[in-house]
């Protein structure tokens, strides 16, 4: 009789704590950021599908990467630990989560951060799963060697610390020929100083709904040489709105595996886009932590902080260097292909 109570607290306790369980997702589901909440909630059903984990388990918020919306975002995040009680949660969207940090850590809810900004840095309970923006500059090194550049950015922490490592990384590999931030009534003036600096290359770090616009005019203006950007635009709304000027632009994004790419296709008909594989894999870390630790909140914190794990994106393993983020591989991707 003991012997089988023991088995069957083996085989079905770890479905009756994930039954017992909210996972909190926070990402963008509104606003020109909506694909990139779309494409990492299908990383996430994916794999709850693959392991027969009811979607039930997740309570969903929009964390809207419009900047008016920081404080909605930010209200979300605490609705969901003081609220709906979720044990761990994976969030996107920079400003938000930096702004949310110090809460998260007061409240103890481990926490998987899908943001280019490095918020988990001295963080307790937060892990940030994402390529370095050292690493995305590193990647560009062959694009903009020895070339004449112009950087373009948005004033938002993701794109400002993508700017600020171009400018370190790669400051003797190239030229920066005009450096300036971007905001929507300034594209005119901006594309004109631009076309006026003769870039062979342009990279464009814009929020989403800006990238499209920005390649548009330069373009009209008869700029001829390459883009560049960070994963804001490969989105069919940059590529409508670029009027075609960022087809084959590159990017670099989070290396996507083999196996991970057949099972997203026959899942959904497509391939994986960006965010997909780093949500599918917060999710993993997630749910192999809680079968691991169980209701040990601690327990589930130390697994997220993994040293080597294997997912999606391959393999990678937490850094040791306070910034509590994983060494994610990178790899260069062409916009529309």
């Amino acid at each position: 009789m003991k012997k089988l109570l023991l088995t069957f607290l083996i085989i079905f306790t770890p479905t009756i704590i994930l039954a017992e369980t909210k996972i909190g997702i926070g990402f963008p589901l509104s606003g020109d950021a909506a694909w990139l909440g779309k494409n990492g909630l299908e990383g996430i059903k994916l794999y709850l599908k693959q392991n027969n984990i009811s979607q039930d388990i997740l309570i969903t918020e929009d964390i809207s990467f419009a900047q008016n919306q920081n404080t909605a975002g930010i209200t979300a995040i605490k609705k969901m630990i003081e609220f709906d009680k979720v044990s761990a949660m994976i969030l996107a969207n920079s400003a938000v989560v930096n702004a949310s940090a110090p809460f998260i850590d007061e409240k103890k809810i481990p926490s998987v951060a899908i943001t280019g900004a490095e918020t988990a840095k001295d963080r307790n309970y937060q892990v940030r799963l994402w390529p370095k923006p050292d690493d995305e500059s590193i990647a560009l090194v062959e694009l903009l060697k020895s070339k004449r550049v112009a950087i373009l950015y948005s004033e938002q922490d993701s794109q400002i610390t993508r700017k600020t490592s171009i400018e370190k990384t790669l400051g003797a590999e190239c030229t920066i020929v005009y450096s300036s931030a971007v905001e929507i009534d300034s594209v005119n003036t901006i594309a004109l100083k631009v076309i006026q600096s003769k870039p062979e290359v342009v990279v464009l770090l814009l929020m989403p709904g800006k990238n499209g616009l920005v390649a548009k005019k330069l373009r009209e203006m008869k700029y001829e040489g390459a883009f560049v950007g960070s994963v804001a635009i490969n989105s069919k709304e940059e590529i409508k709105l670029s009027n075609g000027a960022l087809i084959g632009a590159k990017y670099p994004d989070s290396n996507m595996t083999n196996d991970f790419i057949t099972a997203f296709k026959a899942e959904y008909g497509h391939a994986p886009d960006v965010g997909a594989a780093p949500a599918y894999d917060a999710a993993k870390l997630i749910f192999e932590g809680l079968k691991e630790s169980g209701t040990d909140t601690e327990k589930l914190n130390k697994f997220i902080h993994a040293e080597n794990f294997n997912g999606a994106m391959g393999s990678f393993g937490i850094l040791k260097d306070g910034t509590n983020s994983f060494k994610v591989p990178v790899a260069m991707r062409s916009v529309g292909q």
